[in-house]
């Protein structure tokens, strides 16, 4: 609650009223299924709906660790780590709309290829079966996500008593351009245990891979 009462607040920092506050999540995750709404725009486009996706991660176990620390007073820089463990068990799938141009084919390949050994050892949650038109692309044992997000809080400018002559100008100045700013950054960590993977990947992927840049500009 103290998270979200400061995050929601539209007061003025005070200093008067900080408490420095570390708040640490632990969640834990079991038959899960995280469900993605994607395109090449990162958003969806009701007038092309071939180009609208979804893609979801399945598995049994999930384990997140997330830090948020606020330990300084209106501090220029702020960090947030955060730590993503699934295990025993992982799948990625995929599933195009219908009116998607690529759909018939890919369900086709997917439906008539030979698969060597299409993950006889992975056992997934008894409710993920593949529901029409999902194509599971890709398995593994486990996978570690590791966050690291550094950025420049924003907060709300109080109106000095003092005369703008008396403010000092390194105070008083403002960047002419969002490009003056100093870059936040986002590492982003991941690691997979190759335990029998398994890649579902059509050579009809290549294709559109190598052309997609020509409709982004």
């Amino acid at each position: 609650q103290d998270l979200l009462n400061e995050i929601s607040s539209e007061a003025v920092n005070d200093i008067f009223a900080f408490v420095p506050t570390i708040w640490k999540f632990n969640i834990e995750c079991s038959d899960f299924e995280i469900i993605f709404i994607l395109n090449d725009k990162n958003w969806i486009d009701a007038s092309s709906p071939g180009e609208n996706l979804l893609a979801s991660v399945v598995g049994s176990n999930m384990h997140t660790t997330l830090d948020i620390t606020n330990d300084h007073f209106c501090k220029q820089r702020s960090h947030i780590w955060a730590s993503i463990e699934a295990h025993n068990s992982l799948a990625g799938r995929f599933r195009l709309p219908d009116k998607s141009t690529m759909s018939p084919a890919l369900q086709s390949l997917h439906k008539d290829a030979y698969f060597a050994g299409y993950a006889p050892s992975v056992d997934l949650p008894a409710n993920t079966e593949l529901p029409s038109g999902w194509i599971d692309f890709w398995r593994t044992e486990s996978v570690t996500v590791t966050i690291g997000l550094m950025y420049h809080p924003f907060y709300q400018i109080q109106k000095s008593d003092l005369p703008e002559s008396a403010i000092p100008s390194q105070f008083a100045a403002k960047p002419s351009h969002p490009f003056m700013l100093e870059e936040d950054t986002l590492d982003i960590t991941v690691n997979f245990v190759l335990a029998q993977p398994e890649i579902f990947f059509p050579l009809l992927f290549l294709s559109f891979i190598v052309c997609s840049p020509c409709s982004l500009f």
